[in-house]
Order: C-alpha cells, then structure tokens, then sequence
C-alpha cells in the first residue's frame, strides 16, 4: 500500500492537476470530503435548532438536533453521505491494492500540501487512520527514512538532528535557491557531523511527537551505530517537541540527552503563542450563547498540537486534556543551547509586542531580561518563517557551534 511516506525519486513530469498526488492521497482525500460534509450538515442542523428553540415560547434551549420532517430530511442527507463516502473510500482502496506501491515521486508540492493538511488536522488524521497522516521518522538528507536497527545503517559519530516546526516538513529545511548553502548544509559542516531531519504529523500534541523524538533518539544511542554526539537544531514548535522529549528522557531514564552538546531554539514559543490564546479565547466567547456555540466546533476543529502551543514549553503532557490546568515543568538539556528571535520592527518598544509575526521576542528568547545574555540573538527585519533560511541566521549559528563558549 502506498505511503506518505514514499520515498523521493526523479522529478514528476507535468501531467496536469493530480499529477503531485498518490493514489492513497486520493482516498484520504474522499474521506476528509465525507467528514466534512457530515460536519457541515451538524452544523446546519444545529443552527436551524437553535433559531427553532428561539421562536418556539417556553423553550429551555436549543437542542443540536431538529425533529419530525425537518429532522429526517438532515438524518437522510447523514445516511447518503455515509454510504457515497464508504463506497468511495472502498473503491480507491482496491484500486490502490490492484495497482500495487505507486511509482510517482514524493515530490515537494505532495509534501507540503500534506504538511499543512497535518498541522491543521493532524490529529483527527491519526484517529481515523487516515493516509494522510505523517508518522514520525527521522529521515537524511536526501528523504530516504532511517532505520537505526537496520543492517548497515548510517553510523555518524556526531548527527545535527533538524526538527521543524507547525505545518511544515522535513524539506522546509532545503534553502530557496542554490546559489548559498542553507542551515543544514552550514551546521552539520561547523561540527563535522551528519544530517538528520525528522519528519512528524504537527498536528498531534506536542507530548506526543515529544516521545516519538526521545524513542528514536534512545534507539539510535543505545544502538551498536550510536553517535557519540548530538546536536539539535529546532524551528518553533519543533523547539518545544524537543523540550518535551528531554521531559519524556527523564521520566524513563534515556541515555541520549547526555550526549547532546549544543541545542538552537529558533523562534520557539517557549512561553506561548498568542495568536493561538486569542483562538482559545474566541472559542469561549461562540459558547457563551446559544446561537453561536454550534459555531464553537469550527473553532475547536483546530488541531491538539495548535491547541498546545497555547502554553508553551508548560503545554500538558502524558495525554492530558489541552483545556486542563498546565504543567510547570521547565526541564532543559544540559550543554550550550542557543535561543534566537525574529523582529519585524526595529522599534524596540513594540519589538515584543511583534516578535517575528507570530512568536513575541520574549517568548523566543525565554526571558523577560532587558540586557541580552551572549546566548540569546535577535534579527531585526526577520520573519517566522525566514528563520529558516535568512543568511546571517546560517552564518550566526554556524559561528557559534564551531566555536566553544
């Protein structure tokens, strides 16, 4: 069966549309279509409920669904919807097992389409057993995944492990254009070590990918191919992924975190993202009344690792409900550890308020200290996302890991 997984091979040739897309990908895509109808119609339903509620006297509230005509005609539309979709899912699926493991390539376009469809829903993909979902790997350069346990195996004496952040991917990593080398290619050169990228569904808690990270780590470190260094390098969430694996380490008593020397933290929400505490407040307001809470589950349709980012480095950890009270748990890897902040203002006074767009530079940098430490760096006229390539970023965090504190 096909995978989201699929390894990369010779660029796709321009075949129209769909030419990006695996047959697997087609029946994901007929499932989340189905889901979304049936969601859509709740929706309706309750609304129509509600404003039924309303006019009807003496009524102690809106109900999320309507009776007699009205309601049968939604029931039927649910019962046509269910039984299109699972004949469509049902077709795809021995068409994909009649073809075989597709032969297109797992192009860039594929990767990020899915990387954003994982951030959003990454989730509710992994509960329905969606092909959409990622499953976490750690992956070299090239694409190809790694199995740490495999006869042959790489065996680096020093890996930088790149962890990206919400809605992205393993290739966010590659620089735009050729003509400069990227942060990949620049650090793994300032420690002599090789590069691993992990890939991983965003969407999912961040607790969750956390002992994803600290499993795969563990395996490769107490391995016969283990490196005897370890390097990290994090973009946003990634950065709290991180955190949260040294948590997990701790609680089973890893041996890889003593092998880290040196971990980078850029632009990491280590105490929260606002944009996503307004989100959390939106949704508290569409249930405060009756005619809006059916419109709340559009707002909670956002997905468990959005939800946490909320919270930071202190988001709930071991399965805990998003909505509970957080954990005060704030547990660091030992060895030097680098924070750095995008600014798209260099107005120092509302710096904080702007941060890079979406990361406040206090949050960035893990202090609310005026004066900067020498291991905290701040980019004026940077953005989230051009963290990841700006060059004086590169050669910034190049400098700093090829020469000791």
């Amino acid at each position: 069966m096909a995978s989201t997984d699929s390894l990369p091979e010779s660029p796709a040739p321009s075949q129209g549309p769909f030419r990006h897309l695996h047959p697997d990908d087609l029946r994901g895509a007929a499932q989340l279509a189905t889901e979304a109808t049936l969601g859509t119609t709740r929706l309706v339903e309750a609304v129509h409920a509600g404003v039924l509620a309303y006019l009807r006297p003496g009524s102690t509230g809106a109900r999320p669904h309507t009776t007699g005509l009205t309601g049968w005609i939604y029931r039927a539309v649910r019962r046509i919807t269910r039984l299109s979709g699972s004949g469509t899912t049902w077709v795809l699926r021995a068409v994909g097992q009649a073809t075989g493991p597709t032969s297109r390539p797992d192009t860039e376009a594929r990767q990020r389409l899915l990387s954003v469809l994982n951030g959003v829903l990454g989730d509710h993909l992994a509960a329905s057993g969606s092909p959409l979902a990622h499953a976490f790997s750690l992956r070299t350069l090239d694409g190809r995944r790694i199995d740490v346990n495999a006869p042959g195996s790489i065996a680096p004496d020093t890996i930088v492990v790149f962890v990206h952040g919400l809605c992205l991917s393993d290739r966010d990593w590659m620089p735009k254009t050729s003509d400069r080398p990227g942060h990949v290619d620049a650090l793994a050169d300032a420690v002599d070590g090789t590069p691993v990228l992990a890939r991983y569904n965003t969407g999912r808690p961040i607790w969750t990918n956390g002992q994803a990270l600290s499993e795969h780590l563990q395996r490769w470190a107490a391995g016969p191919n283990g490196p005897s260094r370890i390097v990290l390098v994090t973009h946003s969430m990634g950065g709290l992924v991180v955190r949260s694996a040294v948590r997990h380490a701790h609680q089973t008593d890893a041996c890889w975190p003593d092998l880290v020397t040196e971990t980078v933290y850029l632009g990491t929400p280590h105490r929260g993202a606002p944009l996503e505490r307004a989100g959390a407040w939106v949704e508290k307001q569409l249930r405060r009344a009756s005619f809006t809470v059916p419109f709340a589950a559009l707002a909670d349709l956002r997905s468990r690792g959005i939800q946490d980012l909320r919270y930071g480095v202190t988001a709930p950890n071991n399965g805990a409900s998003s909505s509970g009270p957080p954990r005060d748990d704030t547990l660091s890897l030992a060895g030097r550890t680098l924070y750095v902040a995008g600014t798209l203002t260099p107005d120092r006074p509302v710096q904080n308020t702007v941060g890079d767009g979406l990361v406040p530079v206090s949050s960035a940098l893990d202090t609310s200290a005026s004066s900067l430490p020498a291991n905290r760096r701040v980019f004026e006229g940077v953005g989230h996302l051009n963290l990841l390539h700006d060059p004086a970023v590169t050669e910034s965090l190049r400098h700093w890991l090829s020469t000791a504190d």
